[in-house]
C-alpha cells in the first residue's frame, strides 16, 4: 500500500512519480486538500483512490502551535492516507451514480 499526501500549494504534482513508486493503482491512496481541478481528475483517471480532505483536518493534525508548512502538511496528508483508523470518504468520480440493489425494488 502506498500512501500519497499532496498539499495543494505544492508545485510538484506528477502522477508519473506515483507510478514509479507503485505500479498497481489499487494499492495507492491519495489524500489531497481539494476535490476539484485537473490533478484530481488525472489521479482518478489513473485508477487511484482519491481521499479529499478539508484543509482544517490537516491543520488540526499539525497543531495550533505550529504555523502552516507545506512540507509538514504533505507529510500529514501522507500519514492520513496510511492510517487505517481514520475514516475518509473516497471521491466518487463525476458521472458515476450509486446503484441500488436490484433485488428489493417494489
Amino acid at each position: 500500500m502506498l500512501g500519497v499526501g499532496i498539499d495543494w500549494t505544492e508545485d510538484l504534482h506528477l502522477v508519473a512519480r506515483i507510478v514509479g513508486s507503485e505500479p498497481d493503482p489499487a494499492e495507492v491512496q491519495v489524500v489531497i486538500e481539494t476535490r476539484h481541478r485537473l490533478l484530481v481528475e488525472a489521479l482518478v483517471d489513473a485508477g487511484y483512490t482519491v481521499l479529499p480532505v478539508n484543509p482544517d483536518l490537516v491543520a488540526r493534525r499539525r497543531g495550533s502551535a505550529k504555523k502552516k508548512d507545506d512540507a509538514e502538511d504533505t507529510r500529514i496528508a501522507c500519514l492520513l492516507a496510511l492510517d487505517r483508523y481514520t475514516e475518509l470518504r473516497t471521491l466518487v468520480p463525476r458521472g458515476q451514480l450509486a446503484r441500488e440493489p436490484a433485488g428489493d425494488r417494489p
